[in-house]
This record gives structure tokens, sequence and C-alpha cells, in this order.
């Protein structure tokens, strides 16, 4: 698994936010060889932080020289284009309404999924009609 996740989380570690010296293009490897997750703070502009776990990844190699990105977050831009496009798809139509409960949130999430399947089913069983008919 490798995934971004937000700063505003309590469980992260503070050191991954505490130095102002930071100059753009650093990253942080706060968690130790032995750890199971692989935790990384990457700096590409100065205010902000790309937070990326992974738990397939425990080298802390640093990929090109020019913005001294980590390997695992090329390798997390070439795997993530199924999510973000499902989720761009998904956006035009959702039934997601906001609020404050997390069964409401999930029940609203597997509605937009279920729906999107049904339509690519849909769509797959017209496409193969319309072949047998030509």
């Amino acid at each position: 698994m490798v995934g971004t996740i937000r700063g505003n989380k309590t469980f992260l570690p503070p050191i991954i936010f505490s130095s102002k010296s930071d100059s753009k293009y650093s990253s942080r490897f706060p968690y130790n060889e032995n750890s199971q997750i692989l935790l990384i703070s990457y700096k590409p502009k100065n205010a902000k932080y790309v937070l990326i776990l992974s738990s397939t990844h425990r080298e802390k190699s640093i990929a090109d020289e020019e913005e001294k990105k980590p390997n695992v977050i090329h390798y997390y831009n070439k795997t993530n284009d199924g999510v973000d496009s499902l989720d761009q798809l998904i956006d035009t139509y959702t039934r997601k309404r906001k609020v404050n409960t997390s069964p409401m949130t999930l029940f609203s999430n597997i509605l937009d999924v279920t729906a999107y399947n049904a339509y690519v089913i849909h769509s797959e069983i017209y496409a193969i009609q319309r072949k047998i008919e030509i």
C-alpha cells in the first residue's frame, strides 16, 4: 500500500513539520528501518509538505537530482492513475452529502462506486450486443 496522508492527523510525529530551516526539495524519513511502514515528508514548495505512507517500500533513496524526489513518490505518481480517474468520474454524479457520521460517508462512497460499476457493466454488455448484431 502506498498513499498520501493529510498533515493534520494526530498520530504523525511533530518532527515532520518542526524545522523551519528545511529548504525546498528536502525530504525527511522519520521512521526507522525496522518499522513496518515508511513515512516520507517531502517539501516541493516553501510552505507545503507532501506526506506519503508506504508499506511496500523500505529504502530511503532519492530518485532524481533536480527535484530530489524520493523513489516512493515516483512510484506513487505512476500507480495512482486508476484511483484518481475513478474519483473524477464519480465526483460528477456523486450522492455524497456533508455528514458527520462515518457510516453515512462510507455508504455514500459504496453507492457511488456501485453505480459506476453498474455503468461499466452496462456499457460492456451493450458493446457486446452491438458486435453480435453487426
